[in-house]
């Protein structure tokens, strides 16, 4: 395979292309008769590099073409299935007039069932932007080989060592110190729309092990989606929102400080910070900055600011050196206590992505070893409770727990347990019928869902950012757009998986990358929501797909699989000629 990108799509080259490439590995690290092999650790990185491509050097960027299907699968698609869709419907015409509309409306022929059993209705659908016109535009998932598909070889040690390093639980006395600050603060925390996910902060999430590389098996890095044998689905705003409780809203987390307040109290943070340095210890851990500040605090602005940083640098933006206070969350953690909104759940989300991408290529760099742990930050519970919410047949055996008034979503999981087997999760990732698209809209008696869940579907036209909040947040849900995190960029793509908020499937389309610089790529998350004109469904109401997209993609699961058949194939004609070599010269 030859790499166009590291998003980008994996074309295969011609067999007689491949034969000629000289071998980089071994010879002995195949066994006698190509009867199946097994790569050694040196050599793996080496083997998988015709179809894992390296990820590009810091500010490299490479020309990219849009993801599509390679020539040799156009045989396997219908003429019906080559026409270009009618020209799309909307509502309220504001794209005409210069707004923006996100959401597509027209008939289509729906697919009522993933399993591909149901029947077939032609009905009215409402599909994300971007929609390709045709499967030769739409954006596939690449030839990369996921995780299951290497493991399925034998080509790597799994489950991988990892150090969930951003994995924290709550302190002894981090209950207190909340409990302390919450009287005074609770406003200011409300103004900044922090609130929920402080007291989310609180809440105990233990991990199931086999649940989690179950799911990174996988993730796929070029779509930052998990892509399942039925569809794909994925970690979004609405849920690190509803279960993290970070807002979506805000400036972005890179920002400084501006004002003389905050500049004084920046530099008494600083200060503070050298004097834990002059300590035994020399550095400024959590346990020890939580002790001085409690005691020594007396609820004044200065302990807010350093509750703040703690919160950001255990719960938030975990970091290196472990388990201290790092002092580029004190900027943002000055702003917070001002009431300042700051878009924590693109940050988060960024971060999350980013370690899911970074765990892949570990383990694929590590091969059969395994020896060197992989270490990740981000803060991981949230996928956990993301894979709670969306599974039942993987949640705890014990029942989630009732919710009481000002407690978050995620204290219905507090300390519950549950130790899956990778193969049963692996079985339960195949089905479709496991999966909850809209979790967070069923009635819950001791949980109110958002303002943006209606009864009743409806379109709707953002006139101010102030007019109707909530409305405002969906709409951020799905538009397509980079995430600008602490030290990382990723792509979001809600039009991959329409059908976690709602609406329609269709083949999706193709989203140019956006991030050259973070400034470039906030512009994309942070426009004028003004005149912006989408779909809000029936919050209980059952979306499908396309029969379109259905077909599209089973023939794309049965190229990617012919293409790493292909691979392997060839790489077993490699080791053979090798070995034809080394006789001749032998003899």
């Amino acid at each position: 395979f030859h790499p166009v990108s590291r998003r980008g799509p994996l074309f295969p080259l011609p067999a007689e292309t491949l034969i000629a490439v000289k071998p980089a590995f071994h010879p002995a690290t195949f066994p006698a008769g190509g009867q199946g092999w097994k790569a050694g650790s040196a050599n793996l990185a080496d083997l998988l590099r015709l179809v894992v491509p390296a990820a590009p050097r810091a500010r490299e960027r490479t020309v990219r073409r849009p993801w599509g299907m390679p020539p040799f699968q156009s045989c396997l698609l219908s003429s019906s299935s080559r026409s270009r869709l009618p020209p799309s419907r909307t509502s309220g015409g504001l794209a005409m007039s210069g707004g923006e509309t996100l959401v597509d409306e027209e008939e289509a022929e729906m697919l009522v069932s993933l399993a591909g059993d149901g029947a077939i209705v032609r009905r009215t659908g409402r599909f994300l932007r971007p929609r390709a016109t045709s499967t030769y535009e739409a954006a596939g998932v690449p030839f990369v080989p996921l995780l299951r598909e290497i493991v399925a070889q034998g080509l790597i040690n799994w489950p991988p060592k990892v150090l969930f390093r951003g994995w924290r639980l709550p302190q002894a006395k981090w209950g207190q110190w909340v409990e302390k600050l919450k009287p005074i603060y609770r406003n200011v925390w409300k103004k900044a729309r922090i609130h929920e996910a402080i007291m989310a902060s609180t809440c105990e999430v233990r991990r199931d092990n086999a649940a989690f590389f179950g799911l990174l098996e996988c993730w796929c890095p070029e779509t930052n989606t998990f892509v399942l044998p039925w569809a794909e689905v994925t970690l979004t705003l609405e849920d690190v929102l509803i279960l993290g409780g970070f807002p979506v809203q805000g400036e972005p987390v890179r920002v400084g400080p501006s004002t003389g307040e905050g500049q004084e109290i920046l530099a008494k943070m600083i200060e503070g910070h050298k004097g834990f340095r002059k300590r035994s210890a020399k550095k400024a851990f959590h346990y020890d900055w939580m002790n001085y500040y409690m005691a020594v605090g007396v609820g004044d602005q200065l302990e807010h600011v350093a509750f703040l940083s703690l919160w950001l640098s255990r719960y938030v933006f975990p970091s290196r050196p472990f388990d201290t206070v790092v002092r580029h969350v004190f900027p943002i953690a000055i702003r917070l206590a001002h009431g300042t909104k700051i878009a924590l759940a693109p940050a988060v989300l960024a971060s999350i992505y980013r370690d899911l991408r970074e765990l892949k290529q570990q383990a694929v760099a590590n091969g059969i070893q395994g020896a060197t742990p992989a270490v990740v930050w981000a803060p991981f519970q949230t996928l956990q409770l993301w894979l709670w919410e969306r599974f039942i047949s993987l949640r705890p055996e014990a029942r989630p727990h009732f919710l009481h008034w000002d407690e978050p979503r995620a204290a219905r999981w507090h300390c519950l347990d549950q130790k899956s087997k990778l193969g049963y999760v692996r079985a339960i990732l195949e089905s479709p019928d496991e999966f909850q698209w809209r979790p967070y809209t069923t009635n819950l008696d001791d949980w109110g869902h958002p303002s943006f869940y209606k009864d009743n579907g409806h379109w709707t036209v953002t006139v101010s950012a102030k007019d109707d909040e909530d409305m405002g947040l969906f709409a951020r849900f799905l538009r397509p757009c980079e995430l600008v995190g602490i030290d990382c960029v990723e792509q979001y793509a809600p039009h991959r998986v329409a059908m976690q908020f709602g609406l329609d499937q269709d083949l999706p389309g193709y989203v140019p990358r956006a991030d050259a610089t973070w400034e470039l790529a906030w512009t994309t998350y942070d426009k004028v929501t003004e005149n912006v004109e989408f779909y809000a469904p029936p919050r209980l109401f059952e979306s499908d797909v396309t029969h379109r997209f259905f077909d599209w993609q089973k023939q794309c699961a049965l190229g990617r699989n012919d293409a790493w058949k292909n691979a392997l194939f060839q790489q077993r004609r490699l080791w053979q000629k090798k070995q034809e070599e080394l006789f001749d010269v032998n003899q």
